[in-house]
Formats: C-alpha cells, sequence, structure tokens
C-alpha cells in the first residue's frame, strides 16, 4: 500500500496526541499513588501487629479481622483480645477516623514487650 504524505502527517499527529495523552494518564496514576491512604495504613499497621495476637492467642480472630477488614470483625478481634483490644477496636472507629485509629494501633504496638 502506497501511503500519501498527507495520510502519514495525520497518522503521525494521532500519535503524537494519542502519546500525549497516555503520558497525562501516567502523570495522574502516579499523582493518586503519591496520596497517602490512611484506611491502607492502618490495616498495614493491624497486620503488623498480628505476631502479637498469635503470642496472646487471638491471632485467629486477629487475622480474620485483617482479612476480613469489616467493623464487625474488628469488633470480634476486640473481644477476643482482652488487654490488646486497643488496636483491634481502633480498626473499628476508623470509619468516623482512620488517623485516631493508626494512632491508638501504633501506640498499642510501642506498648508491646
Amino acid at each position: 500500500m502506497d501511503w500519501t504524505s498527507q495520510e502519514v502527517y495525520k497518522l503521525r499527529a494521532e500519535l503524537e496526541q494519542r502519546t500525549a495523552e497516555r503520558d497525562a494518564l501516567a502523570a495522574e496514576v502516579a499523582a493518586l499513588k503519591a496520596q497517602a491512604d490512611p484506611l491502607a495504613e492502618m490495616w498495614r499497621e493491624l497486620s503488623e501487629y498480628q505476631p502479637f495476637a498469635n503470642r496472646d492467642n487471638h491471632g485467629v480472630s486477629w487475622n480474620a479481622m485483617c482479612k476480613a477488614r469489616t467493623v464487625e470483625a474488628a469488633f470480634t478481634a476486640s473481644a477476643a483480645a482482652g488487654a490488646g483490644w486497643e488496636a483491634a477496636a481502633a480498626a473499628g472507629c476508623a470509619i468516623r477516623s482512620a488517623e485516631r485509629a493508626i494512632a491508638a494501633i501504633r501506640r498499642a504496638k510501642e506498648a508491646r514487650p
């Protein structure tokens, strides 16, 4: 097939436009990924508490909470945790304040030997 210079010009312009659109979308994705996600951070903190939960014999409910990521599972885990209730109860309050929940989880982990 013989391409006319006009067809080649149109294809190059379209390629440039699509490349610019792709680059703009890639920049948008990068910006979204750079934003902090308090709930994701909260669940990461809770997951890191798992060794303490295992040691204190409430690891099963803690693991279930970290997988389910629901308020109900958090309250079940907090009931099983007893003395370690702060971290699980914080997950139950996450809907209201993820930042508060993260602080409570960190305090509970720091208090552990």
